[in-house]
């Protein structure tokens, strides 16, 4: 997307401003810029959709706000309940429910703990050496409210023929069969 999309007539107020230093000859213009548009060289432009101006200086828009149109003066506000996962969006669609990865204890996710997500994004879980998912059969999911914990487990050795567990199966710590595992 271009920064800034047409040329819009620059206010009647110029000057220029030339400066001599060891590097060479530098020229700087000094303009006033109506609202909607922006300075860029001596010149002042339209600000692109997903921005705003009110004092001749594009800004993008905030994190829950969008601006489908190029030189306007602000922008629009996501309906309650939706925002933007980013600033500068462009379009409506870019109102979503969000998801915030949750921190965790003893693993890592990725995207990692903090980020804001559109809900629906995959997070995958990584637990720790001698943690894991408990009741999980992958460590990806989407992110919701929810997100799966990384308990302390152990593998425990067949201690009868009638035990339902076999060799390397893996229990949650304190979990109880015939004996707890520790």
């Amino acid at each position: 997307k271009q920064w800034y999309q047409r040329r819009v007539r620059a206010s009647s107020q110029k000057r220029s401003t030339v400066s001599i230093t060891s590097t060479g000859v530098t020229t700087s213009y000094d303009m006033e810029c109506s609202d909607g548009t922006g300075q860029v060289g001596k010149e002042c432009l339209a600000c692109p959709s997903g921005s705003y101006s009110t004092g001749g200086v594009c800004e993008k828009c905030a994190v829950g706000s969008y601006q489908p149109n190029s030189g306007k003066t602000q922008c629009t506000s996501c309906e309650t309940g939706l925002t933007t996962v980013t600033t500068g969006s462009d379009s409506i669609t870019d109102c979503t429910v969000i998801c915030e990865v949750a921190s965790i204890a003893n693993g890592y996710r990725s995207p990692a703990s903090g980020y804001t997500v559109m809900t629906g994004t995959s997070v995958t879980t990584f637990c720790s050496s001698g943690y894991s998912i408990l009741d999980a059969k992958n460590n990806t999911q989407t992110c919701t409210s929810e997100q799966p914990a990384c308990f302390k487990s152990c593998i425990i050795e067949k201690k009868s023929e009638k035990s339902s567990v076999t060799d390397g199966t893996s229990l949650i710590y304190q979990s109880t069969l015939d004996y707890t595992c520790t």
